[in-house]
């Protein structure tokens, strides 16, 4: 809102006009000492408590202005980032402060972090000592040179980049049914995606994609309230489709072996076990329920007939199934 950049830049012009009351001493003139020329605001005490006063106040009223949105956090942002380079060295201990208070915000963006890493980059190479200080400079340069060569590699593997050269078949199968399913939207044609195989015989193959989509469809690792559905519609196409095999060959019908696979995975998965996920877990299994595509009573049979405990609500110990 326009409203919040405008207060925004009252609020940083206010707190500008006071870093400005604070300068560094300029070259003595001859036969007299600094004191006698430097009337800075911050060498008096009583001037210094006042302006202190009045520059912790100004903290506090932004705090609540930034956390309740009345300023633009962009624009406040930016002006921290212009301040640290623009400031001089009495002014720097102050602007730290304010940038390590609202580091968090600039993190998540790269145009406003780069140029603060080079605008501290080069405050440090204005400190006298300059013998410790180039080296402290190598050494922070090489660091971040470090991490941002590793995020670039960790980027590159979240988006199946730059994957080694001699990669088994079956992690470049699992990229892309990855793909496959990130790809998935509310454009995409469902009736036309073809995830599962035709093949019949592979159960192995089908246990695997089975699991791959199951736990995509809840991991915390992946994004958007729709992989749920998602997933119950592809198991719902298989369905039909191995359905209809099954009555044209006279083969058995795919539910036995439908629940037992999306039982194993309710029974083995981490990610299925895991209390963070059981929101998303119980949505995913409602739906199959709902669909026909997994039976709860024979679930709860085949808990019963195995002997597994925890399934009585009087029960304190609990249990996966429970």
């Amino acid at each position: 809102m326009q409203y919040s950049v405008d207060w925004a830049n009252v609020v940083t012009s206010y707190m500008k006009k006071q870093l400005a009351d604070i300068a560094l001493p300029s070259a003595p003139r001859p036969g007299l000492n600094i004191k006698q020329t430097f009337k800075g605001v911050l060498s008096d005490s009583d001037t210094r408590d006042r302006w202190i006063s009045r520059f912790v106040y100004c903290l506090k009223l932004l705090r609540t202005f930034y956390s309740e949105g009345l300023v633009d956090s962009r624009t406040y942002l930016t002006w921290i980032v212009q301040q640290m380079s623009a400031c001089n060295l009495a002014q720097i201990s102050f602007i730290t402060r304010l940038a390590d208070e609202y580091l968090d915000g600039m993190l998540g963006s790269r145009p406003l972090i780069r140029p603060f890493l080079h605008a501290c980059l080069s405050k440090l190479s204005e400190k006298p000592g300059t013998i410790h200080v180039e080296q402290n400079s190598r050494e922070v340069c090489q660091i971040l040179q470090d991490n941002l060569a590793d995020i670039k590699r960790r980027n590159e593997a979240m988006l199946f980049r730059s994957l080694p050269i001699h990669v088994s078949a079956r992690l470049g199968s699992d990229v892309s049914d990855i793909k496959l399913l990130n790809s998935i939207s509310s454009l995409t044609n469902m009736e036309s995606l073809q995830f599962f195989s035709h093949s019949t015989g592979d159960e192995v193959g089908f246990a695997e994609k089975l699991d791959m989509l199951l736990t995509w469809s809840v991991t915390p690792l992946q994004f958007g309230d729709h992989r749920p559905f998602a997933a119950v519609t592809l198991i719902r196409n298989w369905r039909m489709d191995a359905a209809d095999r099954a009555t044209r060959r006279h083969f058995c019908p795919p539910d036995e072996f439908l629940q037992d696979r999306l039982f194993d995975w309710l029974d083995t998965s981490d990610i299925a076990n895991d209390p963070d996920n059981i929101r998303s877990v119980s949505l995913l299994f409602g739906k199959l329920v709902k669909y026909e595509l997994f039976s709860y009573a024979s679930y709860v049979q085949r808990l019963i007939a195995r002997g597994e405990i925890g399934l009585s609500t009087i029960e304190v110990r609990r249990t996966k199934a429970r």
